[in-house]
Order: structure tokens, then C-alpha cells, then sequence
């Protein structure tokens, strides 16, 4: 009997250091949820259990931000653009503004016509200037979506001048909405007069 108690005894301390060994190696081996990733960052947002409900795909709220994301050619566009929002612009009566229709940010004949000559002037008379096109609005609409439709307005100008031989890395653009209208009656005259492209020019 003493001999049955003592194999059974050392039976079940086997079982157990087995189990112990086991469970050992793998803990070192698990692996998440499917589903979610493991947050390394250490923050507000970090999970007491080192899991965050996000997909691969997802970024970290507490990962570091970064300022821009694109191809090489738009990241070099945005520190041009960047760099040129630094000089001082001065308004100037050899740049003509465009104007638009309404809720359009699309070029007509008419601004077309006035690109032309805008865009000869700067090829061949100031080679050398940067310019400033700030897109307007009239007061209709939400501020957001006129701070939107503006900066689309001065972009089709800037577009446009480009592809009349213009370097895009001399132009910034800017939008304003409606907030720096030139005229502040309600009327349609009014208002076309402030759905605009303006121009200005730093050497």
C-alpha cells in the first residue's frame, strides 16, 4: 500500500511540474485576439491589458503624429507651399482677379482669358516673383464649406497657371471664405464681386 501511495504521490508532482512547465512556455507565445494589435505606447489611451480595439490598419491614438502623408512630389509641393506662406505679399494692379459663379470653382472663358495674361506677366515680365492667390467667397453658405470652396477656387487658378508654364513652387495659395468680402450689400452684384480668385505678389 505504502508503495501505491508513494507512485501515485509521484505521479501527480510529475502531472504538476509538467503542467507548470507547460503553461510556461506558452505564456511566451500568446498572441492577441484576432482583430486587435498590441499597443506598446504607454499614455491615457493605453489598455490595462496591453490590447486596444483597433485593426492593423488603424493608427494608435497616442502614436506620433505626422504632419503630412503623400507621394514625394505632393510632400515637396506642401514645404514649398509652407515656406511661401512665411513672405510678406503686397497686392498689385498687373495681377487681375478672377471671378466665379455660384457654388463653382470651375474657370469660364472670361478667367481663362485674364489666367493668359496673368500667367505672361509672370513668365516674362516678374520671373522671379511668387505670388499669393487667395480664394474667396460670397456670405452664403456655412463657413466650412466656403473655407472649402474657396481653397478649391484659388487651386483650379493655381492648376491652370501651372499648366501655362508658371512654377507651382512660386505660388501659395490661401483660402478666406467669406469672411474678407470687398462688397457687403445683398445683392447678386454684390455677391459676384466677392465669389473671387485675388492675386498678390512677393519678389
Amino acid at each position: 500500500m505504502e508503495t501505491n501511495k508513494h507512485n501515485e504521490t509521484l505521479l501527480i508532482t510529475k502531472i504538476i511540474i509538467f503542467g507548470l512547465i507547460f503553461l510556461s512556455a506558452c505564456s511566451k507565445n500568446i498572441t492577441p485576439p484576432e482583430g486587435m494589435i498590441v499597443d506598446q505606447t504607454v499614455g491615457e489611451n493605453a489598455s490595462s491589458s496591453g490590447f486596444t480595439n483597433q485593426t492593423p490598419d488603424q493608427k494608435s491614438s497616442s502614436s506620433e503624429s505626422v504632419p503630412f502623408s503623400g507621394s514625394d512630389e505632393e510632400a515637396s509641393a506642401f514645404v514649398t507651399d509652407t515656406r511661401l506662406s512665411d513672405l510678406e505679399f503686397k497686392t498689385t494692379s498687373d495681377l487681375k482677379d478672377i471671378h466665379f459663379k455660384f457654388d463653382q470653382y470651375d474657370l469660364d472663358d472670361s478667367s481663362r482669358e485674364i489666367l493668359n495674361k496673368n500667367a505672361t506677366f509672370l513668365k516674362i515680365k516678374s520671373p522671379i516673383a511668387k505670388i499669393e492667390i487667395q480664394g474667396h467667397c460670397d456670405e452664403r453658405g456655412t463657413n466650412n464649406y466656403n473655407i472649402s470652396l474657396a481653397e478649391r477656387r484659388a487651386k483650379s487658378t493655381k492648376i491652370y497657371l501651372v499648366s501655362l508654364g508658371v512654377d507651382p513652387k512660386r505660388i501659395h495659395t490661401i483660402s478666406f471664405g467669406e469672411e474678407s468680402p470687398l462688397c457687403t450689400d445683398n445683392t447678386e452684384v454684390c455677391w459676384s464681386k466677392n465669389r473671387r480668385a485675388h492675386f498678390r505678389v512677393s519678389s
